[in-house]
């Protein structure tokens, strides 16, 4: 995992007139685990955004991640009501924790507030069809898992987990699954298409598909 992207966040990420800064640090359960409190900042007025842990890693035993969680969907600051989904907060934050995840590392999303996301899931999208998973394949993650917990969430609210391939090899093996998920995923729903957040995702899914196919003839052509 590359730990710059926290120096960024303390010094404050610059979205147009936001800025996204870390508000708070304190040491988690292990000595390799960091609870962050992230903020919004505009002009001199500052509001909590969302939380995280950072688990730097415990070589060879377990690898690095991030986990996103108690997300805010509105904030109000400054007079101003922003809505964090689909906002250029939140496409600038996700670009930038993506960008320090590793090979490997894991990055867990809580989609508890993220209705759209929920909703897709719900419905039976395959992750990466779904708003959050759309966003985070374009930010070069290929494998995900929906962590949904119906008895108590007892391991915390649900959070969709996105990994980035090993090797190329790896992810020639990921895009397949995708590809072959995603038709699936169109033949068996296209009659659903009236259900907004179904028509939705299938645009995603052709959108994905398209990428998928040319990544997959790059690969071809530059063995």
């Amino acid at each position: 995992m590359n730990l710059g992207f926290l120096d960024v966040l303390s010094n404050g990420l610059s979205v147009g007139d936001y800025r996204v800064k870390v508000l708070r640090f304190s040491r988690g359960r292990f000595r390799e685990e960091l609870n962050v409190t992230i903020g919004l900042v505009l002009g001199n007025d500052v509001s909590e955004l969302l939380y995280m842990k950072v688990f730097t890693g415990r070589p060879p035993f377990y690898r690095p991640w991030i986990e996103v969680f108690g997300i805010r969907s509105i904030i109000r600051i400054s007079g101003i009501e922003l809505r964090y989904f689909d906002s250029r907060v939140e496409d600038k934050f996700l670009e930038l924790i993506s960008s320090a995840i590793e090979p490997g590392d894991r990055l867990f999303i809580e989609y508890y507030n993220d209705y759209e996301t929920l909703k897709a899931l719900e419905l039976g999208v395959p992750p990466v069809a779904t708003r959050l998973g759309f966003k985070l394949f374009m930010n070069g993650f290929t494998w995900f898992k929906d962590w949904y917990y119906p008895e108590g969430f007892m391991e915390g609210n649900p959070k969709l987990q996105a990994e980035k391939p090993l090797t190329p090899r790896d992810k020639l093996r990921h895009l397949d699954g995708i590809r072959r998920e995603l038709n699936g995923f169109i033949k068996s729903y296209s009659s659903l298409a009236k259900i907004e957040v179904i028509a939705k995702s299938i645009s995603r899914a052709k959108r994905i598909l398209d990428e998928v196919n040319y990544m997959v003839r790059k690969h071809s052509s530059n063995p």
